[in-house]
């Protein structure tokens, strides 16, 4: 589940106060929009997972601690259970023809021999990005951020939607780990400095099955300035007990990504973006629900 907000009207923190309760429990305390953001007219995303319905709904409560509460919408995403399709005969059509009804299938991230996953953001048709499933971040999920900007990307790419949204962390490190089969495989990951202006504002590491793969890494001086792709691999990268853990972990300031991939034989077999089934394999002829 996502909230979102933008403080339109205060222009200092401690300004506005709320607490966020979901079914009856307090999931964040205290909350200052402008400070979080941060700053006015800032766009901030708040994802709280594993959220279970209570008699079939969720209740979310914003409740005062100073001046008024607010929201600006909310999101709920989780496991679907699709329903069967059974192809349906034309009455004018020909005795050998059947035609079979326009069910548009998952955007599950899988493509042959890949797994990509649009960090923070939803499943992206056009490059095949899933949608984030927080089910494989370890330990906090950090925070969302929502970027408007035309980022530049290499020629050709078609891509650039992935940049548009970014997962970050105050706390040292962010975490995930994707499920793939035993063997060795490439990690891309997507990056594009959407924040600041300068280099050596942003530093931080990243870290793959405990090992650093690239220390220091500034985007803005490597991808050449703000609102620049920047995409690397790491070759030869095994899975190690049925998992590839990526990290990105502090240095100066909060670290931050914006896209996920994972290539190699049967980087397709496990994964799944969120909201799509986890056993549809991404050659099934068959028609698949709407994600």
């Amino acid at each position: 589940m996502s909230t979102y907000f933008a403080e339109s009207y205060f222009t200092t923190n401690n300004s506005r106060l709320f607490n966020i309760s979901i079914n009856g429990a307090v999931v964040r305390a205290d909350l200052d929009v402008y400070a979080t953001a941060p700053g006015k007219n800032v766009a901030l995303i708040l994802l709280f997972t594993e959220v279970v319905p209570v008699a079939g709904h969720i209740t979310i409560a914003f409740t005062k601690v100073k001046q008024n509460p607010f929201v600006n919408a909310i999101s709920v995403v989780g496991e679907v259970t699709c329903p069967s399709v059974t192809p349906s005969v034309s009455a004018s059509a020909s005795p050998s023809a059947s035609a079979v009804p326009a069910v548009s299938p998952c955007v599950n991230g899988r493509s042959p021999d890949s797994f990509s996953l649009n960090v923070a953001g939803p499943a992206l048709p056009a490059s095949g990005f899933g949608a984030d499933n927080t089910k494989y971040i370890k330990g906090s999920a950090g925070f969302v951020s929502v970027s408007n900007a035309a980022v530049q990307v290499a020629p050709g790419a078609t891509n650039a939607d992935v940049y548009l949204t970014e997962r970050y962390t105050t706390e040292r490190e962010l975490t995930y780990h994707i499920p793939v089969p035993e063997g060795n495989y490439t990690v891309t990951t997507y990056h594009a400095e959407s924040y600041f202006n300068t280099n050596a504002s942003r530093v931080f590491n990243i870290v793959i099955n405990g090992e650093v793969v690239k220390a220091d890494l500034d985007v803005h001086a490597t991808a050449g300035g703000k609102d620049i792709a920047l995409v690397q691999d790491f070759i030869n990268i095994p899975s190690v007990n049925g998992s590839i853990s990526i990290s990105f972990t502090k240095v100066t300031e909060n670290p931050f990504v914006n896209g996920v991939k994972i290539s190699g034989p049967g980087a397709d077999t496990l994964a799944v973006g969120s909201g799509c089934p986890a056993t549809a394999p991404v050659r099934d002829p068959k028609p698949l629900c709407l994600c």
